[in-house]
């Protein structure tokens, strides 16, 4: 724990070279004269590695067992974003602005939360032995981050290179609430992480796949709720966004996938099974970009919602099959 904001410090110095990244592509479009995409990588370059460094305060909460505040840090940050946004579509369209408050919404709390996080920690001084572990920490993290922020964004990039900008809200806006559910599921999963800590593998191995089932079940329920929904909150919040409807009731049926997901994932930090961790979200996330580069080209915005389901899918038997590898392990 007294380590944790060097390790901070360290992978935000790596996940600068996604600042680097962002602006050569950035210099490039402004080049060619699409001044609005490259000001839109501007954005989300200069954001997303203070982003990815900071919502680490997650993890410190983690492994401090502060799972109910580290869950409630997650709620009222979801809320926040969800104010934001929703207050920026009423007042415009343009595409720049709405990027920037996504920014904001998005860095904002997380900043927040994260000064909050580390408030009570005190510094210490490294050793020769704890800098380099933190710094191979650090480097884990930062090409697990990579991965996941090209992942997390580059639907949004080539909907716009393929479809232009009308196509790029329209799915911007289907994406939206699920994905801020989403958020909501994965937060309030996390409280479990107490419980399953102090478990035997033995235990949770004995009703590991009927709470896969169940986790199933709840997101299956939780999709069909917003299905019927989702019209009437579109029709009072969004009236001038229905295109968006039908393909972000598609896109929640990812919850059904999400939820056991979820506690999958809380199993393996649990366990700190840390190259289970590493292999699960690292293959999760290239072939989400691969599908996204390729249904993508083909289909357009439904190409990029069978992406994302079919990637979660998968996802949900790697999962599984790293689970059973992590059982025969110990026998």
């Amino acid at each position: 724990e007294e380590v944790f904001p060097y390790a901070v410090k360290k992978q935000l110095k790596w996940n600068l070279l996604f600042l680097l990244g962002a602006s050569v592509f950035g210099l490039y479009y402004l080049i060619k004269g699409n001044s609005l995409f490259a000001f839109s990588l501007f954005i989300l370059g200069a954001f997303s590695p203070f982003n990815a460094a900071f919502n680490t305060y997650g993890m410190l909460l983690n492994s401090k067992r502060e799972f109910k505040k580290n869950s409630l840090y997650g709620v009222m940050a979801g809320i926040f974003y969800f104010l934001v946004m929703l207050t920026a579509l009423f007042m415009t369209d343009d595409i720049l602005i709405l990027i920037a408050a996504y920014a904001l919404a998005t860095l904002s709390p997380t900043i927040f939360f994260y000064s909050r996080a580390v408030k009570t920690l005190k510094p210490k001084n490294q050793t020769y032995k704890e800098e380099k572990e933190v710094l191979r920490y650090a480097k884990h993290l930062t090409l697990t981050n990579v991965f996941s922020v090209i992942s997390q964004y580059i639907d949004k990039i080539l909907v716009f290179q393929f479809l232009g900008p009308v196509s790029l809200a329209v799915y911007a806006i289907a994406s939206a609430i699920p994905e801020r559910v989403g958020g909501f599921m994965k937060n309030i999963s996390s409280i479990i992480l107490p419980k399953l800590s102090d478990k035997e593998v033995s235990e949770i191995k004995a009703v590991f796949y009927k709470r896969v089932i169940q986790s199933m079940v709840m997101g299956a329920v939780l999709s069909a709720i917003y299905v019927f929904t989702a019209p009437f909150l579109f029709k009072v919040f969004l009236p001038q966004y229905s295109d968006s409807l039908f393909y972000s009731q598609l896109l929640s049926l990812s919850f059904i996938f999400l939820a056991p997901a979820n506690y999958v994932g809380n199993v393996f930090h649990a366990k700190k099974m840390i190259g289970t961790i590493y292999r699960s979200s690292i293959s999760a996330n290239i072939l989400r970009i691969i599908l996204f580069l390729t249904l993508g080209a083909c289909w357009g915005i439904l190409g990029m919602i069978a992406a994302t389901l079919f990637t979660y899918i998968t996802g949900s038997f790697y999962n599984l099959f790293l689970w059973r590898k992590f059982i025969l392990s110990r026998t």
